[in-house]
């Protein structure tokens, strides 16, 4: 602990607990982002997040605080995306292990641009109207089938469909922009 003009203030390099959550939470969306890519659903990949940042928390004193913690994190994810697969052998499942493993591979290296591109995809969400926004989250948050939405729209599913096209062009298009425009002003 570091006194600071009268006042307790936690110094990280005593403080293991500090430096977890700072750590964990720079680095919450590249795992969750992994963890999703890997399971076939929100709900399942929340429960993943919960065995991994617990596993992440119980096995922290192990960790180098001089090395990648992001690539550690994805690490233990990866293994309980396994242990995932292996109690619910019965359902879906989207990629082989060997896909795992190498995706894995392949986040832990992942630099600051995941960031980017979700500041950017954020900033490009907000520019949306309601009603795609609605239908965005119906779709990808609520996990609601395209048949129940065109039923709530009352529209077809060629047309929900196409919206989802136009709105996941427009959301490219707009996020490659500011990618660009960020990139011509560093």
């Amino acid at each position: 602990m570091v006194k600071t003009n009268d006042q307790d203030t936690y110094d990280e390099r005593s403080d293991p607990h500090q430096l977890f959550i700072r750590l964990y939470a720079a680095n919450q969306r590249r795992i969750y982002a992994f963890v999703r890519v890997m399971v076939p659903s929100a709900t399942d990949a929340d429960d993943v997040i919960q065995e991994t940042l617990s596993v992440l928390w119980r096995k922290f004193d192990t960790f180098d605080p001089n090395t990648n913690f992001t690539a550690w994190a994805i690490q233990v994810a990866r293994f309980e995306v396994l242990k995932w697969r292996q109690r619910h052998a019965s359902r879906p499942r989207m990629f082989d292990t060997e896909v795992i493993e190498r995706l894995a591979e392949k986040a832990a290296g992942v630099s600051g641009s995941v960031d980017d591109r979700h500041d950017a995809l954020q900033r490009c969400l907000e520019q949306l109207t309601d009603k795609h926004r609605q239908l965005l989250q119906l779709h990808y948050e609520r996990e609601m089938s395209v048949n129940a939405i065109a039923d709530q729209f009352k529209r077809s599913n060629k047309t929900i469909y196409r919206m989802l096209g136009q709105i996941h062009r427009s959301l490219l298009g707009c996020i490659r922009r500011a990618l660009s425009e960020e990139a011509t002003q560093s």
